[in-house]
């Protein structure tokens, strides 16, 4: 293969691929779907928006909303949760496609569950079934995808306790919370916003 080879192949790569750019401040909403979501209540799906502020471009507001049904054989029946919280890119003026975020969100839950309080050990007596409300927090890390200026894929985890844990209206012990989603995305601009290159 000659230099005038080498310049053509060069020259198409050139011409194919996508340009790398900062993810912001294009492009400064994202609108999700969690196909796979796992909680320490069972496993489900769920959706999110997120929101970047252009003015800093690395923070952005989350509101993810996600349903988990039980897993665990005792038919105590499914959650859902409310978890809006901040995350903050370590990255995100740079020209990598992978980024990584850290941030703190809320955790709000409600729907039925099995009491663990009511689980009697040898006794052959099923755990009764009851509503359940759970309040906390917890701290996320994700990994982001920004696969062109329109594609999103993100693996999130977060771990966390409850400060209000209630089975039937009564409290209960603190427990851990854990969350883990996959998101594929649609990123796009508000009105008034710059808009990513074509």
């Amino acid at each position: 293969m000659n230099y005038k080879h080498t310049l053509v192949i060069v020259g198409l790569f050139c011409c194919t691929a996508v340009p790398a750019q900062p993810v912001a401040p294009y492009n400064n909403n994202i609108v999700s779907i969690s196909p796979f979501v796992a909680t320490e209540a069972g496993i489900g799906s769920g959706a999110s928006w997120e929101h970047f502020f252009p003015s800093m471009g690395w923070l952005s507001f989350i509101l993810p909303v996600m349903v988990a049904e039980s897993t665990n054989g005792s038919g105590g029946g499914g959650m859902f949760y409310f978890t809006p919280g901040i995350k903050i890119y370590t990255d995100m003026y740079s020209y990598r496609q992978v980024k990584f975020s850290i941030g703190p969100s809320l955790v709000m839950g409600i729907g039925n569950a099995a009491n663990p309080n009511t689980n009697y050990m040898y006794s052959g007596i099923p755990s009764l079934v009851e509503t359940h409300f759970v309040y906390g927090a917890m701290i996320n890390g994700a990994l982001n995808a920004f696969i062109t200026p329109r594609l999103y894929l993100g693996a999130n985890l977060g771990l966390g306790f409850t400060s209000v844990n209630r089975y039937g209206g009564v409290n209960a012990d603190v427990t851990g919370l854990d969350q883990f989603s996959f998101n594929i995305g649609y990123r796009f601009s508000s009105k008034g916003t710059k808009k990513s290159p074509k």
